[in-house]
């Protein structure tokens, strides 16, 4: 409680009683009532910083776990890239309506962590995004991860494996996780067409599928004048992208 605020208020209602009512008893009640009144307002005017202050932790925590998500990805090639850093940037301000005064302490949250490693625990920082974000702020996660490994226009299939690990822990739907893969990455929609799967095919599918084609087109199960190279090469290519996508063994 604000204790000064909260004096005055009973100065200024005892003041005002005994002007009003000329004698002690009117000063006595008006200080009763500026101790009521001021009080209540000084504690809603502390209560109001609490709930700033509160805001401000949680959104600072928040920041730290997606940050530290981001790091944890750029983290799978030997160099992070400025470009990365402002790609964070940008999608915080844009999708969770982030403002300055957290973006500012991203340079800070990437610089500690390079400075100490051990201070990244994945596991961790994926436990308390399940604890503080909703189910479509932790769509909007992977979606960041994704902008920020494709921002250098080259996707490693370390980076594709750290997110998907990232999802599965998220507990994000998987159809879910597809619709924004596949916005980022869209030939691995083609691989699945030409093995006549779908995206949400198991990996027994998947080989069953490949194993098939490959009976059919391969040239040693078909005449010369009816081998398609291309078509073969296809399905071969199609097949062991989705085992790097996919992690297939």
């Amino acid at each position: 409680m604000n204790t000064k605020f909260s004096i005055k208020g009973k100065l200024v209602g005892f003041a005002l009683g005994i002007l009003i009512s000329s004698n002690i008893l009117g000063g006595l009640i008006g200080l009763l009532i500026g101790h009521i009144l001021f009080d209540r307002l000084a504690t809603n005017d502390n209560e109001e910083y609490f709930i700033e202050d509160s805001l401000y932790v949680e959104n600072t925590n928040i920041i730290t776990f997606i940050i530290k998500l981001c790091y944890g990805l750029v983290n799978q090639k030997e160099d992070i890239l400025l470009t990365e850093v402002d790609t964070i940037k940008q999608f915080l301000r844009k999708e969770f309506g982030i403002d300055k005064l957290y973006i500012s302490k991203v340079d800070l949250i990437f610089s500690n962590l390079m400075d100490d490693k051990s201070n990244l625990n994945v596991d961790s920082v994926i436990h308390s995004i399940n604890h503080y974000c909703s189910y479509d702020e932790k769509q909007k996660i992977i979606e960041l991860l994704f902008v920020v490994a494709v921002s250098d226009k080259n996707i490693s299939k370390e980076e594709i494996d750290y997110i998907h690990n990232v999802y599965h822990k998220l507990k994000v739907k998987l159809n879910d996780y597809l619709k924004i893969k596949n916005k980022f990455i869209k030939e691995e929609l083609e691989y699945y067409k030409i093995l006549g799967v779908n995206e949400s095919a198991t990996d027994a599918e998947i080989k069953t599928a490949y194993r098939k084609l490959v009976n059919l087109h391969h040239p040693d199960k078909v005449k010369e004048a009816d081998y398609d190279k291309e078509k073969f090469q296809q399905i071969v290519k199609a097949y062991n992208e989705l085992k790097k996508f996919k992690r297939i063994h």
